[in-house]
């Protein structure tokens, strides 16, 4: 069985365990000649107080969503900047939503072969309550996904 795999979707978070799952799809783009889409999901903070109505609570929301979105977009282009690209075609693009949902939706509409992304090995209880958007994306993804845990060192090439 021979696999082509054009593009590779990696969603990042901006911690230093994505940045891991990111230098794994970084080498295996490079392996595969596969382009790297980079994706940050944030969800979107209304700041709104109790006594606003309708209008100015929305306008509000609107330009707190507005202004993040804009500084979630700026963090993705220093982040792709520091990455070593060398091979490998990258772009950055940022969506308001759900985490887990918008990556999946955006792996299908997008028609990528895998999805790499890291996990941050949460347990019990905090794995209960926060739940892991990593494991949901397993779950629902038309396409492989390799979770990459924040413990984990890249090996060398030729190496143990």
């Amino acid at each position: 069985m021979s696999m082509k795999i054009v593009r590779i979707l990696a969603p990042i978070d901006f911690s230093e365990g994505s940045r891991k799952a990111v230098e794994y799809a970084l080498e295996i783009g490079r392996r595969y000649e596969a382009a790297v889409d980079l994706l940050y999901v944030w969800t979107p903070e209304a700041y709104v107080i109790p006594e606003m109505s309708g209008a100015v609570a929305s306008s509000m929301a609107y330009a707190s969503d507005y202004g993040a979105e804009a500084a979630w977009k700026n963090d993705m282009e220093a982040f792709r900047a520091s990455l070593d690209t060398r091979g490998v075609e990258v772009q950055g693009r940022v969506e308001c939503g759900h985490p887990a949902e918008t990556i999946v939706k955006a792996a299908h509409e997008g028609e990528y072969g895998l999805i790499v992304m890291g996990t941050h090995g949460r347990t019990g209880l905090q794995h209960v309550l926060i739940g892991s958007v990593a494991e949901r994306v397993v779950r629902l993804a038309h396409c492989p996904v390799l979770s990459v845990p924040m413990s984990v060192r890249p090996r060398q090439e030729g190496g143990r």
